[in-house]
């Protein structure tokens, strides 16, 4: 995910993008990536594991809503995909 100027990540500099999945495509390049919780809690929520490996609900900070751009990057081809997903706020 690359992420936006002004949206701190922990432990991921400024500028840097941060890995979220890992997936193997099929012959036509189609893939399912499933995100961990540990990288959902950490990333997205911004927030800390508990030594009972619970998320801790007081630290979590969500990214703000927006755009934010996804890169597929073929580790044997070198190819990249790119796509765009909307993180909105929860419905009221």
């Amino acid at each position: 995910m690359d992420v936006p100027p002004g949206v701190e990540i922990p432990a991921v500099k400024p500028g840097e993008s941060v890995g979220v999945a890992f997936a193997d495509a099929d012959g036509k390049g189609n893939f399912t990536a499933d995100v961990a919780e540990e990288t959902k809690i950490k990333t997205f929520l911004r927030g800390t594991i508990l030594p009972t490996l619970a998320p801790d609900p007081k630290s979590l900070k969500p990214i703000p809503h927006g755009i934010y751009t996804f890169r597929s990057i073929g580790t044997e081809s070198g190819l990249v995909g790119v796509s765009r997903i909307e993180f909105v706020p929860p419905a009221p």
